[in-house]
């Protein structure tokens, strides 16, 4: 279970038009279907509370992104300088920030966008991506859609808004979700009329839907795509616009669009504060070769900053206890939660999720900013491969580990304890493989997540092996032996046990039927005669469900329930999930609320 650290709540239980549980929501329970095991780890359905943090806590939170004073607004000799005014000014150029200033040029207003990143080196999450979204079909009734998408928004969510007690502002963003998702490819196809969109069996039917029968045929999730999609198994960032595949492929879409309207970006500019007068938001502070300058708004200041991954302290803070040393970052370093600390400066209040989405991932040694990287696998529940514990047992039938299946969860069996408080057995658990799979599978996903840019330069697997990532021994015994002397196992792995594992699993290949864990037979194999070879696997949280509260037009809330005036977010920085993320949830999140509060910003008159 998740733990909660203690600390009061933001806001009162009557704050039910607030994107926070009101008190008698904690106890609702949710229904997930975990992974088999023979211990039953993952077998229970789990209730997971809702969790607050106070400001004073997230405060803390934020001392390893360094903040500029709030500088004193409209005071004469002040030495900020005002550089430009815009109508719109957005923080941030990822899908959020570039759907948001997209429609708010298309509804006239005048849009200028301030990325942090250098030009020459900008990868957002959103290049990083799958560039997996999805896109309803036309046909299903819109009522069923929004009742869907609730039930991604909060445990039971879909019975709470037939009931009336979904909070408000969920409730009225799923409207938006159900009006505007199923428009997502057409209106993809309107920026850029070469933008194409592929589909693969594993994506087409999201694994959530299984929840909701009567309209799995209409849920797709797409793939964003120029050339002939051929999966994940390669980069294609910054080659030409023609070749690009999946998340550069979205980024390229986006990105003809902007250019198409000449909509201003400002690259290598990282925002600091706000500017505000009379309690107004009316601009952002960025920071430019060591002098500040600001960038004012006529209309309003939106957020679209991404994530937290690379914040250390704030991932502390928001994770369950102990996750720190072991969940990896598989995304861009950019995400460090900039937009979090900016609204907390002004008294923003935050919200935490309820679920964790795990992606599994290779965990590195190496760190950026004190957080752990990872590379994506591709090789999990394949032939030839299983995985066993610190001590060397195995613990699941790996098939359920593969790609097709939703993984919540996982998380917060990792960090099962073993009574001592201090041991985890499953924290890095070890996946084993024969010269089989390592010869003719990818054990990484190339083209998704921390290989796409170059951030880690994983070519292939002996060249893991090379930089030891990976592990070799010449029989079960010898990689034991490895794996013990490795310092995320400090000793625990006994050869005698990984060999009772190994011997079994050979059994029940041979048989095509595993005893013990029930896993696929199709994917059991009888292994080779060594070498062997292992590396430790531990989870990304590439969508941490946490960040601004909003209202039901994406207007930031401070930890009073009001708004912030003319500050408003969306993506990451502000997620409307809080609870599931389907299959290409995420960047259907963050297209369609970007889209949404690019116009409603752009509607808004310069005084409302």
């Amino acid at each position: 279970m998740m733990s909660e650290k203690g600390g009061d709540s933001l806001l009162s239980s009557q704050s039910v038009h607030l994107l926070f549980l009101p008190a008698f929501f904690k106890k609702t329970p949710a229904k997930i279907h975990f992974l088999r095991t023979k211990t039953g780890i993952f077998r229970d359905k789990t209730s997971m509370k809702a969790s607050f943090f106070t400001r004073r806590r997230l405060l803390a939170a934020t001392a390893a992104v360094p903040l500029l004073a709030k500088v004193a607004p409209a005071v004469s000799g002040n030495p900020t300088l005002k550089v430009k005014e815009a109508d719109v000014v957005i923080v941030g150029y990822g899908a959020a920030g570039a759907s948001a200033a997209i429609e708010a040029a298309d509804a006239g207003a005048s849009v200028l966008i301030l990325e942090k990143s250098p030009e020459a080196s900008h990868c957002s999450t959103t290049r990083l991506s799958s560039g997996i979204y999805q896109c309803p079909d036309g046909v299903i009734d819109r009522e069923i859609l929004v009742d869907y998408i609730c039930s991604t928004y909060l445990p039971d969510g879909a019975q709470l808004r037939k009931s009336s007690a979904m909070p408000s502002p969920l409730a009225q963003l799923a409207r938006v979700w159900a009006e505007l998702a199923p428009e997502t490819f057409n209106w993809l196809r309107s920026l850029d009329p070469d933008f194409r969109t592929a589909s693969s069996p594993l994506f087409t039917i999201s694994p959530f839907v299984k929840f909701w029968h009567g309209i799995k045929p209409h849920i797709h999730a797409r793939i964003a795509t120029y050339a002939q999609w051929s999966g994940f198994s390669f980069s294609t960032y910054k080659k030409p616009k023609s070749q690009s595949l999946s998340g550069e492929a979205l980024y390229n879409c986006l990105h003809h669009g902007i250019l198409k309207r000449k909509i201003d970006i400002l690259y290598s500019s990282p925002a600091k504060d706000l500017l505000v007068e009379n309690g107004v938001v009316r601009g952002v502070i960025v920071e430019r070769d060591g002098i500040e300058e600001v960038y004012t708004a006529k209309k309003g200041v939106i957020l679209a900053s991404g994530g937290f991954a690379f914040n250390k302290a704030l991932r502390d803070r928001i994770l369950p206890a102990g996750a720190g040393e072991f969940v990896a970052c598989c995304g861009t370093p950019a995400n460090t939660g900039d937009g979090i600390s900016i609204g907390m400066k002004h008294h923003a209040a935050i919200t935490r999720s309820h679920a964790f989405f795990d992606r599994f991932c290779v965990l590195l040694p190496e760190k950026i900013g004190g957080c752990r990287l990872g590379v994506p696998l591709e090789i999990l529940g394949q032939p030839h491969t299983f995985v066993v514990d610190n001590a060397g047992n195995r613990f699941i039938a790996e098939s359920e580990l593969q790609d097709a299946h939703q993984h919540y969860g996982f998380l917060e069996t990792m960090l099962t304890s073993d009574g001592t408080g201090s041991n985890y057995p499953f924290a890095p658990f070890w996946c084993i493989i024969d010269r089989t799979a390592m010869t003719q599978l990818s054990i990484a996903t190339l083209g998704e997540g921390s290989t796409v840019n170059g951030l880690i330069d994983w070519k292939n697997n002996f060249d893991a092996l090379q930089k030891n990532w990976v592990l070799e021994g010449k029989t079960i015994e010898d990689l034991a032996r490895q794996i013990a002397a490795h310092p995320d196992n400090r000793n625990r792995m006994t050869p005698e046990a990984l060999t009772r594992s190994f011997n079994a699993l050979n059994r029940f290949a041979r048989e095509k039927n595993d005893r013990d864990f029930d896993r696929s037979p199709a994917s059991l194999a009888v292994f080779d005669g060594g070498p062997y070879y292992a590396f430790p696997v531990s989870i990304d949280v590439p969508h941490m469900a946490a960040g601004l509260a909003t209202d039901h037009n994406r207007q930031v809330l401070d930890t009073s329930g009001r708004v912030i005036p003319n500050l408003f977010a969306a993506g990451e920085v502000a997620p409307v999930s809080h609870y599931i993320h389907d299959r290409g949830g995420q960047l259907s999140e963050c297209l369609v609320f970007g889209r949404f509060v690019g116009q409603y910003v752009a509607q808004k008159t310069e005084k409302s």
